[in-house]
């Protein structure tokens, strides 16, 4: 036999060896989900793994801009609107409040009726725009973000107003643990369920 025959017999046994585990990985996988699907107390966790991911994507990728992001932008300056004829302190504040406020509304609604889906999502929605609202605040003193809503920095002018602009990395890490709390809660989803 040849070196370079038996070099590709071995490459085949190495190819069967390796195909041969795969399957066999792939038969525990099965087995593994059926056992999940037929046990009504796993089964209530599956949610919970799959948007495992989608909330380490989003904590990972904080300040980026998402797909939603324009939902949000959208729903942030329809909150200025709202909040017009009030003062300026609530003018300003209307973007953001109405921005968190639609999804926590959202996260009660499908609570009270008992869809735990929409719940999930409202949780990952609201976890999102928390994290949105901590990259803003965030800025507050630099304003190196571009605005696409205004001149105006909402949160600089909060801040400002309140006397905590020096303190806009704290207010920014209130929301971020506000955000961390979002994702717990749709995380923990099936413990509130028993």
């Amino acid at each position: 036999m040849t070196g370079q025959s038996k070099a590709a017999l071995f490459d085949t046994k190495a190819y069967s060896i390796h195909a041969v585990r795969c399957s066999l990985v792939a038969v525990q996988l099965f087995m593994l989900a059926k056992i999940v699907l037929s046990n009504r107390r796993l089964r209530a966790w599956l949610p919970s793994l799959i948007f495992a991911p989608v909330c380490l994507y989003l904590l990972a990728h904080r300040g980026e801009y998402l797909w939603v992001d324009s939902l949000n932008l959208l729903i942030h300056e329809a909150g200025h609107l709202l909040f017009s004829g009030l003062p300026a302190v609530w003018h300003a504040a209307g973007g953001s409040l109405l921005q968190v406020g639609l999804p926590a509304a959202l996260v009660i609604h499908f609570r009270w009726y008992r869809m735990p889906w929409g719940e999930r999502l409202s949780l990952a929605w609201l976890g999102q725009n928390f994290l949105c609202l901590s990259v803003y605040a965030a800025d507050a003193q630099a304003r190196v973000l571009t605005l696409q809503g205004g001149t105006t920095h909402d949160w600089a002018y909060l801040l400002g107003h309140a006397g905590w602009l020096d303190f806009d990395g704290v207010v920014a890490g209130f929301f971020s643990v506000l955000a961390l709390i979002s994702f717990a809660g749709l995380l923990l989803l099936p413990l509130s369920r028993r």
